[in-house]
């Protein structure tokens, strides 16, 4: 009889793990599944007029990229004294608050190559780390945050984008951001990237930017 007891109990126990292990897992897979749709309501985009310069030329000129009519892009030229803002807003449609951990505009550091660095974000007052996770030095313009953003509210950032004199463009080429800006959202713990569907701004170099032989 006592036999049977200690199995029946061993059998109950084992029962009782399993079902602790199913009910774990199920409410894991559920948080994980909320966070990444309640991260996905956090909207990154610009409005009509996304760059706004105090200083250097800037054009806008229409372009066709294969998303209707009406796309343009806006081409900086990269002169000593550019002194220009990008615009963009963060916009938190879910039901819990989020957090920003990082803004990055990916390759706009210093040592990047281009002739454009993005050197200040606001109005967060936030200047970009100088090294990358490995120790080098920063590729991407990356600025570590943790402005939290509740639901229903919204924010316009400013990435502030001057002249590298460590760059190098060759007058009239062409220099398109791909990406960006990306922004490190973090909702309930989990982390992932939003950022626009489109970024439509240029780099154009000039005589300043020029480093070739007799340039």
């Amino acid at each position: 009889m006592e036999e049977t007891a200690d199995a029946g109990g061993r059998h109950a126990f084992r029962t009782w793990v399993a079902v602790a292990a199913v009910i774990v897992l199920v409410s894991l897979a559920v948080w994980i599944g909320f966070a990444a749709q309640q991260r996905a309501q956090v909207h990154v985009f610009f409005d009509a007029a996304p760059v706004e310069c105090d200083a250097g030329d800037m054009t806008v000129e229409a372009i066709d990229i294969g998303l209707g009519e009406g796309r343009t892009q806006v081409i900086i030229d990269a002169t000593e004294d550019v002194d220009c803002r990008l615009r963009f807003h963060v916009e938190n449609h879910g039901r819990v608050a989020a957090t920003l951990r990082n803004v990055v505009l990916p390759l706009h550091g210093e040592t990047a190559g281009g002739s454009l660095q993005a050197v200040h974000l606001s109005p967060l007052g936030i200047e970009p780390l100088a090294e990358d996770e490995d120790g080098f030095p920063a590729l991407d313009a990356v600025f570590p945050s943790d402005y939290r953003l509740e639901p229903a509210a919204g924010i316009e950032l400013s990435l502030h984008l001057r002249f590298n004199a460590d760059g190098c463009m060759s007058p009239g080429s062409m220099g398109t951001n791909g990406r960006g800006p990306v922004v490190d959202v973090e909702v309930l713990g989990r982390r992932g990237e939003r950022a626009p569907v489109a970024t439509l701004f240029t780099q154009r170099g000039t005589a300043d930017s020029d480093c070739s032989p007799g340039g």
